[in-house]
């Protein structure tokens, strides 16, 4: 089967799930990242040179026995320690005298949304790329199923190659004026089965090699696991004033869009502009 006959196959799978609008939109947005991507491979190869040094496997220059002393990882290790081995405690008060009775229950529960969040290893993690690299990604939503449904916070330290912006964008202070934040996950197909059911589970292509290249940076082996993983990737944007999450493999299969009716399993027919479940916990201004 050559490259076209497999197009053609893939495009009637998705014409399950998505209209020939949605199938054109997302294959734009693919090749908005691919060529964002693309824009960014300089700064790839700047990591790529930091974590060499960081983990003492760059290039050992012929008389230069010296060339491979690291001292880059101790100086990052050691601030690191001195960043995170302390007490880390949440201070709260009213804004105003009516506030004030509320603010010791207020504690109690950051207190308790960042023991659950391990905050200890997401600040060492943030505090390792920030001395490395300078900028830092900490991602923060509300997971409604965490803790049997209870629901939690979520803080999460994202991976600077794992992030694309609007390439309008040129300053950090303006990152909320972006048209769009997307990421990309690696997952695994397990996860696809039990998150977005077998019917659109079964129409996306797994390996690494799919259309956004699925690569796991700094890895310099492929796993047997890999070639049942592909790439998940959210993409946040504005529409309508409201913010709208569009989820979507990276062989172009949508299986999500918080601007439809239904869970994540069953989203992709009404349209429905009020989507309860993921608009109860967004803030949209």
């Amino acid at each position: 089967m050559d490259k076209q006959e497999w197009r053609m196959q893939k495009d009637l799978k998705r014409e399950t799930f998505m209209t020939e609008e949605e199938t054109k939109r997302i294959n734009d947005y693919i090749s908005e990242l691919i060529d964002n991507r693309g824009n960014l491979s300089k700064f790839y190869a700047r990591l790529e040179s930091e974590e060499k040094a960081y983990t003492q496997s760059q290039e050992k220059l012929d008389k230069r026995p010296n060339s491979r002393v690291n001292v880059f990882h101790a100086q990052i290790e050691g601030q690191v320690a001195a960043m995170v081995d302390q007490n880390i405690a949440v201070t709260t008060r009213g804004q105003s005298q009516g506030d004030e009775q509320f603010a010791d229950w207020g504690r109690i529960g950051l207190d308790w949304t960042l023991r659950k969040n391990k905050i200890k290893t997401v600040l060492a993690i943030c505090s390792r790329r920030f001395l490395k690299n300078g900028p830092v990604w900490m991602k923060t939503y509300f997971d409604a199923d965490a803790l049997d449904g209870f629901g939690l916070a979520k803080l999460t330290p994202v991976a600077l190659n794992k992030i694309f912006i609007d390439q309008k964008i040129k300053d950090f202070m303006r990152t909320q004026e972006a048209d769009y934040i997307s990421e990309t996950i690696l997952q695994s197909k397990t996860y696809a089965v039990e998150t977005y059911g077998e019917d659109k589970a079964e129409i996306i292509d797994y390996g690494k090699s799919d259309i956004l290249g699925n690569d796991i940076f700094y890895d310099d082996e492929m796993t047997n696991d890999d070639s049942e993983s592909w790439t998940e990737i959210l993409r946040w944007s504005r529409h309508k004033k409201k913010l709208r999450l569009e989820i979507f493999s990276g062989c172009g299969v949508l299986l999500y869009d918080s601007h439809k009716t239904g869970e994540r399993t069953d989203n992709q027919k009404k349209n429905k502009y009020d989507h309860k479940s993921y608009y109860d916990h967004v803030n949209n201004k």
